[in-house]
């Protein structure tokens, strides 16, 4: 990329399991670690320095050493931020099948846009500086590049996972965060009604609720630093805990039949509705409503229609599954407003539609 001056792509491609995640997470570790930090004494002879992102280090097998990527965040320099953004993505999206403790169960292009630091005078692409045309060629100068943005595009987030898991997997691990013991506090516990996995019909699928090398209690406090590393803020992340939460108590609601084509959610779970009603801020009886009936339009006219027992399962699932992948989809949302600058915007638009980036009097951005 310094070389060539242009934009420069990186396939990770392999069969489940063959490492394709470790293998783009230390990808990742690897420009941040190298990527130049724009001095604040250009011009004045000062050095290039490194931010302090702390150099790849050997996988260790399962996930414990995710704090690495990005748990610990101190500033918030682009090149940390960018590596803060791994753990959630896992957290939300990836899962434990029969061949990987921590497959991705979505596709992911991630692009960072470098910019770089001009010397003195000019560009290596400045045709204002004429020079004897019979003079021997000049060395091309490089100029170093540093990380001035990421941007994350996600494609088909397994959504059936989070109903059904085959035998020997799990959901997604963030359901095994919250509802670790030392993963939240007690307080925060009761506030969501959490309780132990195996007590939720959308986790006990799989039968497995623990993994080796995976600390779900760890990895649900560094989740949060993460969070607050990209802003966002406690408000907004208790609106997302609440949707996960949620959307495990959705599980839970069974019901039974009054007719052939109707239903009614069981007395012994009306608690579960309040409780659904509660961590998602609406009406309890519309929830209700919404969890066996559907609406039709007809001619301008809005029917009511009861569900059989079957559509009433199907329909609560398929609520369960849209919310998950709506909350998905935000986390990426917030995560590239945060790591996507203005200025990189600009640029990258072309780079996407034209293939190939062009320089403005202020930037110069690549991607890669």
């Amino acid at each position: 990329m310094e070389i060539t001056d242009s934009n420069q792509s990186m396939i990770v491609c392999g069969e489940s399991g063959s490492g394709k995640t470790e293998s783009a997470k230390h990808l990742m570790r690897y420009f941040a670690y190298n990527s130049k930090k724009k001095d604040n004494n250009a011009g004045s002879g000062g050095d290039d320095t490194k931010e302090s992102v702390a150099p790849p280090k050997p996988h260790k097998s399962g996930g414990d050493d995710d704090e690495d990527e990005g748990f610990q965040v101190e500033e918030q320099s682009i090149e940390k931020q960018v590596l803060a953004a791994n753990p959630i993505l896992e957290a939300f999206g990836n899962a434990k099948t029969i061949l990987n403790n921590n497959s991705s169960r979505f596709g992911k292009f991630t692009k960072l846009v470098f910019d770089e630091e001009h010397p003195p005078g000019g560009t290596p692409h400045d045709s204002s500086q004429q020079h004897d045309p019979d003079a021997p060629p000049r060395k091309k100068i490089i100029n170093p590049k540093f990380i001035c943005g990421s941007f994350i595009e996600t494609y088909l987030l397994e959504k059936s996972r989070v109903c059904k898991q085959e035998p020997g997997e799990r959901n997604y691990h963030v359901f095994y965060h919250l509802c670790s013991d030392g993963g939240l506090d007690k307080a925060t516990r009761d506030k969501y009604y959490l309780e132990a996995p195996d007590k939720y019909a959308y986790l006990i699928g799989g039968k497995t609720y623990t993994v080796d090398g995976i600390n779900d209690p760890k990895l649900m406090k560094g989740l949060s630093k993460s969070m607050t590393s990209l802003k966002i803020d406690a408000e907004q992340q208790d609106q997302v805990f609440r949707i996960v939460s949620g959307v495990l108590h959705l599980g839970n609601i069974r019901f039974k039949p009054l007719s052939a084509d109707s239903v009614a959610v069981e007395k012994e779970c009306e608690v579960t509705v309040n409780q659904c009603a509660t961590l998602f801020g609406v009406d309890e009886k519309a929830l209700t409503a919404r969890l066996t009936t559907r609406n039709i339009t007809v001619s301008k006219q809005v029917i009511t229609k009861p569900l059989s027992k079957a559509d009433a399962e199907q329909n609560r699932d398929a609520m369960a599954k849209a919310l998950y992948n709506g909350l998905f989809l935000w986390i990426v949302y917030k995560i590239n407003r945060e790591l996507f600058p203005v200025e990189a915007r600009k640029d990258d638009l072309k780079v996407r539609v034209c293939g190939s980036s062009s320089s403005s009097s202020s930037s110069r951005g690549r991607s890669f």
